[in-house]
């Protein structure tokens, strides 16, 4: 009967109203888990980068003055000994600065990766 068929329609309509509802909710209480999630990875990625950044400086620094030290004391045949340290902390302060440029370049790919995870997130259809 006609008024069957419409009730029928009308729990088959409210049923999908149910279900798009838990749907769009599922939807938002992702994207507010994403955004927690980004925002989490943009404070460890701003933390990590000033780290880096200051470590850089100070390593800069250190293979400054040991390449001063170096070249001041190149100078005084006396001092070879001495000379052969400040190459070695010469080289320590090298290896350490391409240590901390590592680290800043993979600082500033995790800042990509979560730009990337933000435009992927703005761009991602409501469910």
């Amino acid at each position: 009967s006609l008024t069957a068929r419409a009730a029928d329609a009308e729990e088959k309509l409210a049923s999908l109203q149910t279900t798009f509802e838990e749907t769009l909710t599922a939807s938002a209480e992702e994207a507010a888990r994403r955004a927690t999630t980004i925002q989490s990875l943009e404070e460890k990625l701003a933390q990590v980068t000033a780290e880096t950044s200051f470590e850089l400086a100070a390593a800069a620094e250190r293979y400054d003055a040991a390449e001063k030290r170096l070249a001041s004391s190149a100078a005084d045949a006396e001092t070879s000994k001495r000379v052969g340290e400040l190459e070695s902390e010469l080289e320590d302060a090298t290896a350490k600065a391409a240590a901390l440029r590592e680290s800043a370049e993979f600082a500033f790919s995790q800042a990509d990766r979560i730009a990337s995870l933000e435009t992927s997130l703005a761009d991602a259809p409501a469910r």
